[in-house]
């Protein structure tokens, strides 16, 4: 019964250092993105709408989620990515060809809360990490309050 517990112990250990190094990978992911774009990456909560954005894709437990393919039946914690407009958890070479399969067309000038297509140049984006999961969402001016939270600097 012992050798057991110490099992069962040092695999729940084991699964919390993969979890914060997947929440470590998906912070500095995103503070890399920044620099590369000429911004930076600051601590701020994730807005209401971010949060109820993550219920809906999320639901109740990881069981329910919408997942990719590669996701599904995974037991190691990694980064993961979550584009506001496909509503679902992503692992990076899907999220990856998503977003360049979205460049240029009417989806990258949508925005992502009130669906309204907007102007080529128009739509802002923003991006949380919550854990290991990169959330990136684009927004038009009159959603940015809704979508940032009231006070988020751009």
């Amino acid at each position: 019964m012992v050798r057991e517990v110490e099992v069962t112990t040092a695999a729940a250990t084991a699964m919390r250092d993969q979890v914060h190094a997947a929440r470590r990978d998906a912070h500095r992911t995103l503070h890399q993105a920044a620099i590369r774009h000429g911004g930076t990456a600051n601590l701020v909560a994730a807005s209401p709408w971010c949060r109820e954005l993550l219920a809906s894709v999320l639901g109740p437990n990881i069981r329910t989620a919408r997942l990719c393919r590669h996701l599904r039946g995974k037991r190691s914690p990694e980064i993961v990515f979550l584009a506001a407009h496909r509503r679902r958890v992503e692992c990076a070479p899907c999220a990856h060809r998503a977003y360049r399969a979205t460049i240029g067309t009417p989806e990258d000038r949508t925005c992502d809360r009130c669906r309204i297509l907007v102007a080529a140049g128009q739509v802002e984006v923003v991006t949380w990490a919550v854990g290991p999961l990169v959330v990136s969402a684009g927004h038009c001016h009159g959603c940015r309050d809704a979508v940032r939270g009231p006070g988020v600097a751009t």
